[in-house]
């Protein structure tokens, strides 16, 4: 009876402390939680004032280009823009142009009479344009200061294109307001790239509002949101109060997405600077760490029920504790391992008698000084800075490797390892260490010749690389030699089929053409691969205009095309760029070549397009498509696509692996957007310089 009371009280004391921990760990997740949406909201201040200074930059450097704007006129034409001559224009235009260049993010800049006529801008448009119905056109008529306005976010009229309108007023000679300047900073242009640069995580927005909370910039960039007010209660609560920054959490009305906000009035202009961090972003850590603990706790609570069913056998238990204790001394001397415990205070050291054969010292061990008379000399110095290190960094943890002299069969030093926890007081001195030491020779020897397998692994690598370009020479010499007398075959077979035409041997004379094409195809292809794995083609550049190259290859092959009903379009173009045209025409070649092999009918396009810094030239096909899983396999050499019988008429699977290294030497790529059916579309894109 006595003993099931005993029982009982161990289950409880058992559960006690398993509720305990899960309420520690429900506790520490709730204080980790809070912690990081702390710091979500610190690092959201830290964004907004880099947005906060960038645009108070952006606008003061464009108010002070607005101003020597209007040392353009002379005071007889503030009076009389309408009198200006085509010359005077052309100056003031001019003038408006180089200031747009020197500001960064301008994309136009206009002049306005007082009644908003524009008379002048930068952009070269017709004048007489009228801006009268602006916002901020009738806000500087009706003050009476020289101070800049900024706008709501507006499609300019001269540039159309979304911006920010900043403007100053035009005075007359006795104060009266005469006109006003403009400059329309673009938002692509300007704004929205450094918010980009600042590599948010994605779910991040960074935004510019008006004291009317209407959105005047957004990163991303969401065109049905531009200029649409949202409300923002703890903003207005700050600026009520005198505050010109704060902190506040709230789901977006835009996209739904819950964030932590920051938000900083710019100083001198009525905006205001937003930066929202996502919780998807910022707590997604702290999700995982929460999946873990929920994981754990569960474990822990079915391992406190098992626990309770095994305390009820304790008895049991506890034999089998006793028999443990001999397994695990028996393990330890299996393992060539003992145990250790040091002293601090008093230098004491004390071994289990495993530890004390395996060490096979000569004198009882008591001390540090003796430990380290075991040990092999070269390691006595190295194996004490370690500990005197481990325990000068205040690290609990503590690993050190050294040598003992002798001990194996071959009189050979042995290899040990010492791992343990040192434990410290208050005032950072150690107070105990207890560990393990292990003979890790054989481990030891092993990392030794798996060195020496490296080694050896390494030089039959460079042999191998060795032998594959000897390989490459040979095939490109072999493929170039055979050029020539494959070529005299054809040449032959020509005069065959003149000799034999009409008779029954004419259709032999047939097979044996498409045999030869199809080795002359394996031997070009071959050469060219030759060459490229051996370096042997290096791009020469010079300026390539794509338009005529693009027409001539599409005028070669729309024969080729009609004779297989297809028709081949090309795009007109005028586009440039630095290349190799030798090298850019095989690229084009073989994907055409791909198109007319896959494509039963339908059309072909050749086109291209230009980006900020590369080309891209196009190739599409209404063909039978690729499977997403074959996208990246069929650049692989000698790999084709519903080719199994390998049906030399359908090519070989060397074009597009010769695409892939001609578009690498052009320092360009290439990829392919495709499905079963539904065509293909082959992008070559290639620097423009």
């Amino acid at each position: 009876m006595m003993h099931g009371i005993g029982v009982y009280r161990h289950v409880a004391l058992l559960w006690v402390f398993i509720l305990s921990f899960d309420a520690y760990v429900l506790f520490d997740l709730w204080t980790s939680r809070a912690q990081t949406e702390q710091q979500a909201l610190q690092l959201a201040i830290s964004y907004v004032r880099l947005a906060e200074e960038q645009a108070s930059a952006s606008f003061d450097r464009t108010s002070i280009l607005l101003g020597q704007a209007v040392i353009l006129l002379r005071p007889e034409e503030l009076r009389h823009p309408e009198s200006l001559t085509a010359e005077r224009r052309r100056i003031i235009e001019a003038g408006l142009a180089s200031l747009q260049a020197d500001g960064r993010g301008i994309v136009s800049v206009a002049m306005t009479d007082a009644t908003g006529l524009v008379f002048a801008n930068s952009v070269g448009a017709p004048p007489g344009n009228s801006l009268a119905d602006r916002e901020y056109f009738q806000t500087l008529r009706r003050q009476n200061s020289a101070a800049p306005v900024i706008s709501r976010a507006v499609k300019g009229r001269v540039s159309n294109k979304w911006g920010i309108q900043v403007a100053r007023s035009l005075r007359g000679p006795k104060g009266e307001f005469a006109g006003m300047v403009v400059a329309n900073m673009g938002l692509s242009e300007y704004f929205l790239p450094f918010y980009q640069s600042l590599l948010l995580a994605p779910g991040s927005v960074i935004s510019l509002r008006d004291m009317d909370h209407r959105l005047v910039v957004r990163y991303p960039n969401v065109e049905q949101a531009m200029d649409r007010a949202l409300p923002a209660e703890p903003v207005d609560i700050a600026f009520f109060a005198g505050q010109a920054e704060g902190t506040y959490r709230r789901v977006s009305p835009v996209d739904g997405v819950e964030r932590s906000i920051a938000f900083l009035k710019l100083p001198h202009y009525p905006l205001y600077a937003v930066v929202g961090l996502a919780d998807r972003d910022t707590f997604a850590n702290w999700q995982m760490g929460l999946n873990r603990a929920v994981l754990f706790v569960v474990l822990i609570t079915v391992g406190g029920g098992l626990a309770s069913a095994v305390l009820r056998r304790k008895q049991l238990l506890e034999r089998e504790v006793l028999v443990n204790g001999d397994k695990l001394a028996l393990a330890l001397k299996a393992a060539h391992a003992g145990t250790w415990y040091w002293d601090p205070p008093s230098n004491r050291l004390e071994w289990s008698p495993e530890l004390v054969e395996l060490y096979r010292a000569a004198r009882p061990v008591s001390t540090l000084n003796d430990w380290l008379a075991c040990l092999h000399p070269d390691d006595r110095d190295r194996a004490h800075d370690v500990l005197g290190q481990t325990v000068a960094r205040g690290d609990t943890a503590y690993r050190s490797e050294y040598r003992v002299p002798g001990g194996d069969a071959a009189g050979r030093d042995r290899w040990l390892a010492s791992i343990g926890s040192i434990s410290y007081d208050r005032d950072g001195r150690p107070v105990r260490a207890v560990g393990v030491t292990i003979d890790i020779t054989a481990a030891k020897r092993a990392e030794a010749m798996l060195q020496v397998a490296r080694d050896e692994a390494l030089e039959a690598k460079t042999e191998a690389e060795r032998a594959s370009l000897s390989r490459s020479k040979f095939l490109a010499a072999a493929s170039h030699d055979l050029r020539q007398p494959v070529q005299s075959l054809l040449l032959l077979i020509e005069v065959l089929k003149l000799r034999l035409s009409g008779t029954p041997m004419q259709q032999v004379t047939g097979l044996m053409e498409t045999a030869l094409d199809g080795l002359r195809l394996l031997l070009d292809s071959l050469l060219d691969i030759s060459k490229l794995d051996g370096g042997f083609i290096a791009p020469a550049l010079a300026e390539v205009e794509l338009g005529p190259l693009l027409d001539r290859l599409a005028e070669e092959y729309r024969v080729r095309a009609a004779q297989r009903g297809l028709e081949l379009r090309v795009v007109p173009t005028s586009l440039r760029l630095m290349s190799d045209a030798t090298l850019l025409e095989r690229v084009l070649r073989n994907l055409l070549e791909n198109a007319l092999r896959y494509t039963p009918s339908g059309k072909i396009l050749l086109g291209c397009r230009r980006g900020a810094a590369i080309v891209r030239v196009e190739v599409l096909d209404t063909g039978i498509g690729i499977a997403p899983e074959h996208h990246e396999a069929v650049f692989e050499e000698f790999h084709q696509v519903g080719n199994t019988a390998r049906d030399r008429s359908q090519g070989l699977g060397l074009g597009l692996a010769i695409v892939r290294r001609l578009a690498g030497l052009l320092g360009g790529t290439i990829h392919v957007h495709s499905a079963l059916n539904k065509g293909a579309r082959f992008i070559f894109a290639v620097p423009k310089s």
